[in-house]
C-alpha cells in the first residue's frame, strides 16, 4: 500500500511538473508532432490559494498545447460513511457551484452551471480536440477503501462504472443540472495515463 500511494504520488507531482513546463513556454512550434498526448494536469482546489483557473489555460496559451487535461478528482467514496460503489464530486463549490471564476472565452457564466465545469466547457468551445478526464480517486484511504469496495463483486463494478458515465461523461452533476456539465471526455481511475487514442463522448 505504501508503494502504491508512493507510485500515485510521483505520478501526480510528474504531471504538475509537466504543466508548469507548459506553462513556462508561449509558442507552438509549427512542426509539431500532432500524434503525441501532451497532458496538462488541473487540481480543483488550486482556484482557491494558489488562484490558479481554467482561463489561465488559455491566457497563458497552454491549452493551444496540450491534448489531454486531466481534472482532479472525482471521488469513487462518500465524505463520511462506508464505500457505496458511487462516483462523487470532490468539491461542488469548486466544480459547479462558485460564479466568481475568470471567465474563459470572456463571455459570462450564465448559469445554472458555474464553477470549473462551465469553464471547461468554454475552453473545449475554444479547443473542441482538447480531450478533459476526469481523474478518479487520488492517494486517500477512503477512495482506496472506495475502489477496494467497488472492484469486489462484478454489480458493485458496474455500479461505480454507471454512476462514473452519469455524472461525469452525461452530466448530471446535480437537479437542475442534467446534461450541462458535459466537459469531461473520458474517465481514469488515480493517476493513470491517458489512453493512446479515444473519441469525443457521444453525450457531448
Amino acid at each position: 500500500m505504501k508503494q502504491r500511494f508512493c507510485f500515485s504520488l510521483a505520478c501526480t507531482m510528474s504531471l504538475v511538473l509537466f504543466s508548469l513546463t507548459l506553462v513556462a513556454q508561449d509558442t507552438v512550434s509549427p512542426t509539431e508532432d500532432k500524434s503525441k498526448i501532451l497532458a496538462g494536469y488541473f487540481e480543483e482546489w488550486s482556484i482557491y490559494g494558489a488562484n490558479y483557473n481554467i482561463a489561465n489555460l488559455q491566457q497563458n496559451h497552454v491549452a493551444n498545447k496540450i491534448t489531454h487535461l486531466i481534472y482532479a478528482f472525482g471521488n469513487v467514496a462518500p465524505v463520511s460513511g462506508p464505500p457505496d460503489a458511487t462516483c462523487h464530486l470532490a468539491d461542488t463549490w469548486a466544480d459547479f457551484q462558485t460564479p466568481y471564476l475568470p471567465s474563459v472565452n470572456g463571455l459570462p457564466y450564465t448559469g445554472p452551471l458555474y464553477g470549473n465545469f462551465a469553464a471547461l466547457l468554454q475552453l473545449k468551445q475554444l479547443h473542441p480536440n482538447l480531450k478533459v478526464m476526469i481523474s478518479l480517486g487520488g492517494a486517500s484511504a477512503a477512495n482506496a477503501a472506495g475502489f477496494s469496495y467497488a472492484a469486489s463483486t462484478s454489480q458493485l463494478r458496474l455500479q461505480l462504472v454507471a454512476s462514473c458515465i452519469d455524472l461525469f461523461i452525461k452530466g448530471n452533476v446535480a437537479p437542475g443540472i442534467s446534461r450541462l456539465a458535459c466537459s469531461m471526455d473520458s474517465i481514469l481511475t488515480g493517476n493513470s495515463p491517458p489512453p493512446p487514442t479515444h473519441g469525443t463522448s457521444r453525450y457531448c
